[in-house]
């Protein structure tokens, strides 16, 4: 930035001196000559050797006044007369002026002189001394003998002549001689001419640049040297000695400051040394630093590129305003015209910028209810948090502002505005709206242009750290990032203001998964709110509302909850274009355990674990309703089903007729469970187009089909594994009007059934015995079973059957064939004998046998390993058979605590409650349990 310079002064022209006055005598008393001889020492040089052979006498010189100008030796720094003495110059024959000097660079030999002679000075009180020659001390006649060094010599006489001036090395002061010829250079000293010693000064100065962020403006130091002058007022000429600061760089010691940065300083302090602090009078000198008058541009306060700045180094139209600051000086605090010692010269980066902005409403379900306001405009520095804006004032005080004038769009202007702040920094300007009125409350501020799909396209302003200067960010910009609470219009944006408004939107999060019911806590489900105007056939669109259910916070899916976990959203009521909205929940995305993969694929999904495969797939629906929307998510596995015909020798092949049952939990087997029947012709032909029956359920049946592909062979596809509600079927096949025999497997990796049917020519009776399970479909804690057929006639075991046994490669099967031999299936009961490994007692006598709610009829205790069971009977008559079913519905515990509140003031009752429950027999505290369906089923219920 500025030079360092050393301290220099100047110097007033070298003083006249005086010759020894004309007639002077020259010739002393033998006792003086003698005692001159006695001292006369020769000075001998390697050749030659100068001996003084006269002195001048007392008198030879006129003595010099010395006005010491320091307002009585103010600093104290004045040296005493006994420690004063002037500066000598001789010349021999006419010669060049010498000055004597001692030491190293002595040129005392050259006058015969072995140490520096002493004038004598005298203090006359009164801010002067006189300085005059005392005898016997300077030279007037020397001889200088030379050897030419063969013995011979040679000698020379000389006159020498001295003058005397004020000493140089006198520290803090100027010296200078006024006299005749050069009097009219110093006004000051009047008539009074001799030696002067002034007082020096110091002239300090601070310079700030105060340009913010910009870090640098190359050519700022050469601008400031050539744009500033150093003024000199002495009071005694018409006009101020004015010096550019170009001009005295070696004058000048700059310090910069040492809490700025090195590498970039922008303040320091100027120091101006060697300066006179009086007139020769004693009256002050005023110095002062201000700008140049010289040259073109000058004089307008400013430094631009016309003051030497460079070119781009400063944004176009700006520039570095002047400004003095003396109010650390004393007597000329409020001077602001030029600087001061002590004072600061700020420079501080100035420029104009418009703003430009645009309202919109956008209200297009409602135009005229617009309410009125005003924009006021607002800044902040760049670089600092919006939350720091304060609003803009005009010269009396008042906000700038703009009245919204109802139109649909509103062009926001304000020109000329300050660029910078008064520390250089760049101001950000921001506009902020203000509604009045009864519906000021019905919009929204929309920051950002709403494009014609609805986008918006934000603009901010934020400080570029790497240039210091500010740039615009869109809403398309990586690093755009516009604050939740930042109300903001920027420079360049456009403010929509839509129809406020908000509508509450439901969802209801349903699993029909029932046979999976302890296999969902791992499963978390994305719900994701989209919108559309009301009314038209846009398509759906995702917004920013999403819900995330299966997590800690929202609950996990258990078997407590798979009939609905509700999330509520709060939405707008209209969009950024002012049109109603309607809205759907849907589920956007599924995920199972740690994984962050997205399982959901076209409204459909596979979670592993828990099937009869492994895997279970699950198909999404949703319905709508109103606000509302309730989504459903159930089991979509499908298995087939192989039916093989066979023959053994001596039957006779025909025709046969095939019908398919399906039951599910607690449900018997009756003619209503029947879904499909199809034939096989006396040559195994199977025809594929089966009939339909009571149990075909359309929307999930719909795509079963019957494939033929060899004799007595039919294969059913796409059977539904799962009902509506997640629960697993069982599938019979049973031939209609016939005696076979079945053998029935089911693929643990497919979930698939095989049954083989097998006609033999007559045969014993049997009955089919069937295990349903009322459990909610919980499969995982299912254990097999052992029934056991009785004869009524005395309780005879006839058979034992095991229902549910695990398969080598299938699943279990819950239904089994028992051979009763000649008896009738009328004359034979069946009891569960055994679950697990655990034995049912109290097993005794045919059971009542009838449905499963109806009071009065037989029911065994079960308990098994997981759960207590109470096991009931039933038997019906299908295709020919007699079914045996023992349906087995799981019991549960619960532990109720019950805490008693006491709300009686603070006690005062208790004491005689408790005296009365003492002392009255019978009367006692109790606690009624009431007990509801969680469907309200309506009924009585009993405690076991």
């Amino acid at each position: 930035m500025l030079y360092r310079g050393k301290r220099v002064r100047e110097r007033g022209r070298l003083p006249k001196g005086k010759f020894p006055k004309k007639g002077g005598r020259r010739l002393v008393s033998g006792l003086l000559a003698l005692v001159l001889c006695l001292t006369l020492v020769p000075v001998i040089y390697a050749d030659t050797v100068v001996t003084v052979t006269s002195w001048y006498a007392a008198g030879a010189f006129e003595e010099n006044t010395l006005y010491w100008v320091d307002n009585n030796n103010e600093d104290g720094v004045r040296p005493g007369a006994n420690a004063y003495q002037p500066s000598l110059w001789f010349r021999i024959d006419n010669g060049e002026w010498i000055e004597l000097k001692g030491g190293e660079e002595s040129t005392l030999s050259g006058v015969g002189l072995s140490a520096m002679p002493r004038m004598t000075v005298a203090d006359n009180g009164n801010n002067t001394y006189t300085v005059s020659v005392p005898a016997g001390v300077l030279p007037e006649a020397i001889e200088t003998t030379t050897s030419d060094g063969y013995g011979g010599e040679t000698s020379t006489e000389s006159r020498v002549e001295w003058i005397m001036g004020p000493s140089e090395g006198v520290d803090g002061y100027s010296p200078v001689e006024v006299n005749n010829g050069n009097v009219s250079e110093y006004p000051s000293a009047g008539d009074n001419y001799g030696w002067y010693y002034v007082l020096e000064d110091e002239f300090n100065f601070r310079v700030q640049l105060r340009w913010g962020n910009l870090g640098g403006a190359e050519g700022i130091a050469e601008a400031i040297y050539n744009s500033f002058d150093f003024v000199v007022d002495t009071n005694y000429t018409a006009s101020s000695l004015r010096r550019l600061l170009a001009e005295m760089k070696d004058q000048m010691k700059i310090e910069e400051d040492p809490d700025g940065d090195p590498d970039n300083p922008t303040s320091g302090t100027v120091t101006v040394s060697g300066l006179w602090k009086y007139n020769l009078d004693g009256s002050r000198i005023n110095y002062s630093v201000e700008e140049t008058r010289e040259g073109d541009g000058k004089g307008d306060g400013r430094l631009d590129a016309a003051d030497g700045i460079a070119a781009g180094a400063l944004p176009e139209g700006d520039y570095f305003q002047i400004s003095y600051d003396n109010s650390s000086t004393p007597n000329v605090g409020t001077e602001v015209g030029k600087l001061y010692d002590g004072g600061s010269l700020y420079l501080t980066l100035t420029g104009v910028k418009d703003y430009q902005a645009s309202k919109v409403w956008e209200d297009a379900a409602d135009p005229d209810h617009r309410p009125a306001g005003e924009l006021q405009l607002w800044r902040y520095r760049a670089g600092q948090s919006y939350t720091t804006a304060a609003p803009v004032r005009d010269d009396g005080g008042s906000i700038l502002t703009v009245p919204l004038n109802g139109q649909e769009k509103q062009n926001i202007q304000f020109a000329e505005l300050p660029k910078y702040d008064s520390e250089g920094y760049e101001y950000i300007y921001v506009v902020r709206e203000y509604l009045t009125g009864e519906h000021a409350g019905d919009y929204t501020q929309v920051f950002g242009a709403v494009g014609e799909d609805g986008g918006v396209t934000d603009i901010i302003w934020a400080l570029d750290e790497d240039s210091g200067t500010l740039k615009k960010l869109t809403s398309e910009d990586a690093d755009f990032a516009r604050e939740t609470n930042n109300t903001y219009l920027y420079n360049g944006g456009t403010l929509s203001n839509k129809l406020s408004g908000t509508v509450t939107v439901n969802a209801t999060k349903i699993w029909k998964a029932a046979a999976f019911q302890s296999a969902l806590e791992d499963v978390r489900v994305e719900l994701t709110l989209q919108a559309r105007p009301v009314g038209s056939e846009d398509p759906w669109e995702d917004t920013e509302i999403t819900e995330t259910l299966g997590t800690e916070e929202t609950g996990k899916f258990t078997a407590e909850n798979l009939g609905g976990l509700s999330v509520s959203a709060s939405a707008p009521k209209y969009d950024n274009q002012g049109r109603e909205l309607e809205y759907r929940w849907v589920e956007s995305a599924v995920y199972q355990g740690e994984n962050e993969t997205n399982l959901l694929d076209n409204n459909s999904f596979t979670l592993s674990g828990g099937g009869s495969r492994g895997d279970a797939k699950y198909r999404v629906t949703d319905v709508e309703n109103g606000n509302t929307t309730e989504i459903t998510n159930a089991v979509s596995n499908q298995i087939d089903y192989t039916v093989e015909k066979k023959w053994k020798s001596g039957a006779q092949e025909g025709p046969v007729t095939f019908a398919l049952y399906r039951t599910i939990g607690e449900q018997s087997l009756t003619e209503t469970c029947k879904v499909l029947t199809f034939t096989m012709d006396a040559g195994g032909t199977v025809n594929v187009d089966f009939t339909k029956e009571n149990a075909f359920i359309d929307a999930i049946d719909g795509e079963i089909s019957i494939q033929f592909s060899e004799a007595w062979k039919a294969l059913l596809q796409n059977l539904p594994e799962y009902d509506e509600e997640g629960r697993r079927y069982e599938y019979l096949i049973l031939e209609e009007n016939g005696n076979p025999t079945y053998e029935t497997s089911i693929d643990s990796s497919t979930g698939d059934y095989t049954t083989i049917v097998t006609n033999g020519p007559g045969g014993s009776h049997r009955i089919l015995v069937q295990k349903n399970w009322v459990d909610d479909s919980d499969a995982a804690h299912r254990e097999p079973v052992e029934v056991t057929v009785y004869s009524r006639n005395g309780d005879e075991v006839i058979v034992s059957v095991t229902l549910g046994e695990s398969q080598e490669d299938g699943d279990p099967i819950w239904y089994a064939w028992a051979g009763i031999g000649e008896l009738t299936p009328d004359q034979v009961y069946i009891r569960e004998t055994k679950i697990g490994a655990i034995a049912v007692l109290g097993t005794e006598g045919a059971p009542t046998e009838g449905e499963i709610n109806a009071p009065g009829i037989t029911r065994d205790t079960v308990p098994g390993r997981n759960h207590a069971y109470e096991a009931t009977y039933d038997r019906e008559k299908i295709a020919g058979e007699t079914v045996c079913t023992v349906t087995n519905r799981r019991l549960g515990n619960v532990d109720l605590t019950v805490t008693k509140d006491w709300r009686d003031g603070g006690g005062d009752g208790v004491g005689e409650l408790q005296a009365a429950l003492e002392n009255t027999p019978g009367l006692t505290l109790a606690v009624k349990l009431k007990i509801a369906a969680s469907d309200d089923t309506e009924g009585q219920f009993k405690i076991y």
